[in-house]
């Protein structure tokens, strides 16, 4: 009976320290959910601190890219008075002894503009250009001749060069230099380049003896007139476009251009009195630069085989012209190259050719760009 009575004091025991230990139990489990609960917070305000700063750091970079973009457009407005990269195109063929180009120049700013005397043109320079034969390559040999001014009897310098072509990349292969009164003297070929053109030491002295040198400035700045045509050659100044409107007024209807260029604020005053005369234009040898503006004037315009029209960049001689100015000259240009019915493609590979080479269109490019328009026979 004992050991039964002790059983059952010790099972009532057991079950009363149970009880009382089941409270303090529930306490600790109650407490460690909060204690998760605390945790889970934590970790999340954690994450998004990390993530506000990732953001931060990104808007950091964006705005610094911004900025570095936007210095790049203001260095590149700077640039803007050089208008335009430079892709060559080479000229139509022609014999091996007939040179077909001459001074290049592209128009000024329309006289309305004050520009503190600056005159805004190309660089005065003269080309040429033959045909040669190395093996079974048809080349053309340039030759380009810089002169401080269009009225200047000798040029300052001069270079000779060629385009090869292999595997639809071109390479600009320099020959040789010459300087007033001088010798031309040969620019030897290098190791990479013969290996990139295939052309030997001899190929290229052949190709160096074929530069089509001047002997000095060819240009002369007249104009005549017969019946009802009228010719203009030489330079483009305000001389000449004034004696080409005169003509123009005293019944003129046919306009023929043998012209380097010259002034565009001129060529573009010529442009707007012919565009209104309604008048036909011509190219007689060739037709560069800002003679080019006049050209487009013609009601009928011809280029006969033989002859040559070529565009380029336009800078200015003093560095007078602001950005501003710049972009409204564009504007000018284009402006007239519309109401021309010319191709916008005239206007962007003028622009990519620098002011030391020419874009001489071909024949498809004259007609395909509205530059020739049919009324005149050669």
């Amino acid at each position: 009976m004992r050991e039964r009575h002790d059983t059952v004091m010790l099972e009532q025991v057991t079950t009363a320290l149970a009880n009382r230990l089941e409270a303090p139990a529930k306490a600790l489990n109650a407490a460690s959910g909060r204690l998760d609960e605390e945790v889970q917070m934590k970790v999340a305000e954690r994450q998004a601190e990390a993530q506000v700063s990732i953001l931060r750091a990104k808007s950091v970079s964006i705005a610094t890219m911004l900025l570095c973009l936007a210095v790049l457009a203001i260095a590149l407005g700077l640039m803007g008075r050089l208008v335009l990269g430079a892709i060559y195109t080479e000229n139509p063929s022609v014999s091996d002894t007939k040179p077909i180009s001459s001074p290049v120049q592209l128009p000024t700013l329309p006289p309305s503009v004050d520009l503190d005397n600056a005159t805004v043109t190309s660089n005065f320079t003269l080309f040429r250009q033959v045909a040669a034969r190395i093996g079974e390559q048809e080349l053309t040999v340039q030759a380009g001749h810089h002169f401080a001014k269009s009225t200047d009897t000798d040029f300052e310098h001069a270079w000779c060069y060629s385009d090869i072509t292999v595997e639809d990349v071109t390479y600009d292969l320099m020959l040789g230099i010459k300087n007033p009164g001088s010798k031309a003297i040969l620019r030897p070929i290098s190791d990479g380049m013969q290996k990139a053109t295939g052309l030997k030491p001899a190929d290229h002295r052949a190709l160096f003896e074929k530069c089509p040198w001047l002997d000095g400035n060819p240009n002369v700045s007249t104009g005549s007139s017969r019946s009802n045509t009228y010719e203009l050659r030489g330079e483009v100044d305000q001389a000449a476009v004034d004696r080409l409107i005169a003509a123009v007024e005293q019944g003129v209807k046919l306009v023929r251009l043998n012209s380097p260029g010259g002034d565009m604020g001129h060529a573009m005053r010529a442009f707007d009195f012919l565009a209104a005369a309604n008048v036909d234009t011509e190219v007689r040898g060739i037709c560069a630069s800002a003679c080019s503006i006049i050209f487009l004037a013609g009601n009928n315009r011809h280029v006969p085989v033989g002859s040559s029209f070529g565009v380029h960049q336009w800078v200015s001689l003093n560095n007078a012209v602001t950005e501003a100015e710049t972009q409204f000259f564009a504007a000018e240009i284009m402006e007239r190259f519309k109401k021309a019915g010319v191709d916008e493609a005239l206007f962007i590979n003028a622009s990519k050719t620098p002011p030391s080479r020419m874009y001489w269109l071909s024949e498809y490019e004259l007609k395909v760009w509205g530059v020739t328009r049919s009324g005149l026979s050669s």
